[in-house]
């Protein structure tokens, strides 16, 4: 379940309202029951909780861009490696022309830049505008900085991160951004979605403790059996032979297991 933007404001208000409804502890009329004034503090704390959770879970989808300079960054250099690997492709074994044989070493740095960064250019005498990959960048849009004419300065290419680095910074955003709209969307939950997800939970607790689970022999996956003696008769249960709720829980230990 994801809260939608335009829900989020009115549940906050609703939970803001139902806060500061509750009576200081200090102003509770005397009539009221030990019992009743805790029950109180308790819904207090959880409201408090649950607020601050929203407002952060907020701030950190804020501060996570949706499509930005790496999206582009990643697809544009995923196009140039296809281009510099199809150009060297075309070149035929074995090269004796020192042009082209010039144009393989650019190709073949080309593709070690978008791999591994412009590092890899240290002592080679290129550098990123001299590479076809830097004619690729210029034709997607991107400009050499500081270029500086009466200096005899071309600039600089901007670089964003090798292919590895900005992958891997997109799929953390991404992590980042699940994360935070987890938050936000628990944060929201009304209490009867709260107390059924609560009741679910249960449900495959009481399934997954009432199976003996071990980790198979090779140690790449999980095994249930329906109880210890069936564990020691190694009779493992398959998953057709498992209840719907048991298989439920079995297939989350599994993943934990795999993401573990």
């Amino acid at each position: 379940m994801t809260t939608t933007i335009d829900t989020i404001d009115a549940r906050l208000a609703e939970l803001q309202a139902e806060r500061d409804a509750i009576t200081p502890y200090d102003q509770r009329p005397f009539s009221m029951t030990v019992r009743e004034s805790h029950a109180l503090d308790v819904r207090a704390r959880a409201l408090d909780r649950r607020i601050a959770q929203a407002r952060e879970a907020m701030v950190m989808l804020a501060t996570v861009t949706t499509d930005d300079v790496d999206s582009k960054w990643h697809a544009d250099l995923q196009e140039c490696r296809a281009v510099c690997a199809a150009e060297l492709l075309e070149i035929k074994s074995p090269v004796r022309d020192p042009k082209v044989m010039g144009r393989v070493v650019n190709l073949r740095l080309s593709l070690k830049v978008i791999d591994r960064g412009p590092g890899v250019l240290t002592d080679t005498g290129y550098d990123l505008q001299t590479l076809r990959l830097g004619q690729l960048l210029i034709d997607r849009g991107y400009e050499p900085q500081g270029a500086d004419p009466t200096a005899n300065f071309a600039g600089t290419m901007p670089w964003y991160g090798s292919l590895d680095e900005v992958t891997k910074a997109i799929a953390d955003r991404d992590a980042r951004r699940q994360r935070a709209q987890s938050m936000l969307d628990d944060a929201v939950m009304d209490d009867a979605e709260r107390a059924q997800l609560e009741s679910e939970a249960t449900e495959l607790d009481a399934a997954a403790n009432a199976l003996v689970i071990k980790v198979s022999s090779d140690g790449r996956s999980l095994v249930a059996y329906r109880s210890r003696q069936a564990f020691i008769d190694d009779q493992p249960l398959t998953v057709d032979e498992m209840s719907p709720l048991e298989r439920r829980a079995f297939e989350r230990a599994a993943a934990a297991y795999r993401t573990s």
